[in-house]
């Protein structure tokens, strides 16, 4: 990918994956020390200044969560009117979300999705409450649940205008699975097509794994 042109670069994943912890790791040499805009600690950021009640705290997560977009909003026409790089820490399970990847590419930036998952969405659970315990934001698992899987149907409709995306596996450290470039399979291990949300959650995307892994892997079996 040529990152002299300017560039959206996209953290992703359920609740749990590591996004955080890891996603600044994942970027290239040309995006190395560009902080990556996290929308969920802005909005805990925003929520610690408001006055929190139990009747009020809908209202105070709904004032939050629309500062954080107007901020980001605001930061998003700067990056592009000054045409440099962005990088966003999001789900992408929302149509809102997947308006933030429009706005980029319709003023002609590239966009590179780096997608960190786990095997389960049980998994993904276990983390957040280990990071609730530990100080961290908590997640209910019926949203960490719709986001998993909303997530992947989002992903693989929006792969044919997504110009680079890469999987990884985080059940300890990200494990790079398969990377897509311009709708073609530049690199892919035989790990790949062993995790379900790549298999049932990814559907167009695994049609193209399989023949690569074929060619590149004489002696495994798909």
């Amino acid at each position: 990918m040529d990152y002299s042109k300017p560039t959206l670069f996209v953290i992703s994943g359920p609740p749990g994956a590591g996004k955080s912890t890891y996603g600044k790791e994942l970027l290239p040499d040309e995006l190395k020390g560009i902080e990556p805009y996290n929308r969920d600690i802005l909005v805990i950021n925003n929520l610690r200044q408001l006055p929190i009640t139990q009747e009020n705290k809908y209202k105070a997560i709904g004032i939050a969560t629309a500062a954080m977009e107007h901020k980001l909003s605001m930061d998003m026409e700067k990056a592009i009117k000054n045409r440099q790089h962005f990088v966003l820490e999001t789900p992408l399970d929302h149509p809102n979300h997947v308006n933030y990847l429009a706005t980029f590419g319709s003023q002609g930036y590239q966009i590179h999705l780096a997608y960190m998952c786990l095997d389960s969405v049980k998994d993904c659970e276990i983390r957040v409450q280990h990071r609730f315990r530990s100080g961290g934001h908590n997640v209910k698992p019926e949203t960490i649940n719709n986001i998993y899987h909303d997530n992947l149907k989002c992903i693989d409709t929006l792969a044919v205008i997504i110009e680079k995306i890469e999987l990884f596996d985080n059940t300890k450290l990200p494990k790079l699975l398969a990377s897509f470039e311009n709708g073609l399979v530049t690199k892919a291990i035989p790990e790949a097509l062993n995790k379900t949300w790549i298999k049932e959650g990814l559907p167009s995307l695994t049609k193209k794994l399989k023949p690569f892994l074929q060619k590149n892997n004489k002696n495994i079996k798909i």
